[in-house]
């Protein structure tokens, strides 16, 4: 097989609102492949990008001490590794709220194997479309799964701050607690296709479909700049200013160093404001495989910690440019960033699905006593009636030794 070339560009941004950066982002080239890893913190001052820093540096050392081993073993072990880590960490320093998602991609021998925790996405883009490859443990994510609500209401959702799964954080509610989300059968890449990472200060301002145009015919680079300013001009519907989160973006390009996009869009997407006409959805060619059912770890066993001389981490710049439009006495007109939580299951939007179900259980019991009642009176009713006093028996039965 032809080896594809890979272009890589990374970039994390404080944003225009926050004073904080608790993003983070890593990269690794091994001997068998390319990791890149993104992380988005949370918990506040002193916790979450301590989180997401933690996140990124054990799972960078995982990678790169077990080369040669199952892709998908090593991403899932190096994040239950960071999860372990940033515990440990928030029970020492008393910063027990800490936590941070993740995404993490390897790409080997032409593919690239993926995982997951937390609402940190991975697009592919391919042939003017881009997919997401990741799903969202988010609680909206979880409500338009169970058909409680449609996925227009779910883009400004009050609660699309909520995430069902994070590093640091065990669900003691769900079933086997901590679980990493690895896809079990990587991605076969293809001349011009583009990686996406991000964290939620990405999409969250910039709609998918303009994420397409932006990547439109640009190198990596230009890509990750061009989409690093959007999400920090104006918010997805271009009326308020946008960067009110940190903003996290990593580019990989196979093939040529650009995004194979602009021949497929109209000359009008391409232009301030344009909107892409390409249909977003997944390419045939990625979910043409068997389905990407979840991974199961081996359990591998701890290995010893070891130097990153060979890893790059970008870490936050807690600087912010006070004279910048919109910053300082222009903040007061930005929205508040909601901080991102873990939800606890014990809330009414997330009970609502548990409700339905007793109800659905209730509502099947009825039934079932309904029927159980409907039997019994209908076989009183069909009964045969007594025969009255002095008429005889339409059988009759002989008695041993009797008058004949």
């Amino acid at each position: 097989m032809t080896s594809l070339s890979l272009h890589l560009h990374v970039r994390t941004d404080t944003g225009r609102l926050r004073e904080q950066n608790e993003d983070s982002v890593g990269q690794l080239a091994v001997s068998d492949g390319q990791l890149v890893v993104v992380s988005d913190g949370m918990g506040g001052h002193q916790a979450g990008d301590v989180a997401s820093q933690i996140t990124i540096r054990e799972v960078i050392k995982h990678v790169r001490t077990t080369v040669g081993e199952d892709p998908r073993e090593r991403l899932y072990i190096g994040i239950e590794k960071a999860h372990t880590a940033v515990r440990t960490h928030a029970a020492s320093a008393g910063t027990l709220d800490m936590g941070c998602t993740v995404v993490a991609c390897f790409v080997q021998d032409g593919e690239v194997h993926v995982a997951h925790v937390g609402d940190s996405r991975l697009y592919l883009i391919r042939e003017g479309r881009v997919s997401w490859v990741t799903r969202d443990h988010t609680r909206v994510r979880f409500l338009v799964d169970a058909g409680l609500l449609s996925e227009a209401d779910a883009v400004d959702h009050p609660e699309g701050n909520v995430i069902t799964r994070a590093v640091g954080h065990d669900p003691a509610d769900l079933d086997g607690g901590f679980v990493v989300d690895v896809r079990n059968i990587p991605i076969r890449l293809l001349d011009g296709d583009t990686l996406l990472l991000c964290s939620d200060g990405l999409y969250d301002m910039v709609p998918d479909r303009e994420i397409l145009s932006i990547l439109g015919d640009r190198s990596a680079r230009a890509a990750v700049d061009l989409l690093v300013d959007r999400a920090n001009e104006t918010d997805r519907l271009g009326k308020e200013p946008g960067g009110y989160d940190n903003i996290t973006v990593a580019i990989l390009q196979f093939g040529e160093d650009r995004c194979s996009v602009a021949s497929y869009l109209d000359e009008d997407t391409l232009k301030p404001g344009g909107i892409p006409t390409p249909v977003l959805g997944p390419p045939v060619s990625v979910h043409a495989q068997s389905p990407p059912l979840a991974y199961q770890p081996r359990r591998s066993t701890l290995v010893p910690e070891h130097t990153l001389d060979d890893a790059t981490m970008t870490l936050p710049d807690d600087r912010i440019d006070s004279t910048e439009p919109g910053v300082g006495t222009g903040t007061a007109e930005m929205k508040v960033p909601r901080p991102k939580a873990v939800a606890d299951f014990t809330t009414p939007a997330t009970l609502e699905v548990a409700r339905l179900r007793r109800v659905n259980v209730a509502l099947v019991l009825l039934v079932v006593s309904l029927l159980i009642v409907l039997g019994w009176l209908a076989s009183r009713f069909f009964e045969a009636p007594a025969s009255p006093p002095g008429s005889e028996s339409a059988t009759s039965v002989p008695v041993p030794g009797g008058d004949e």
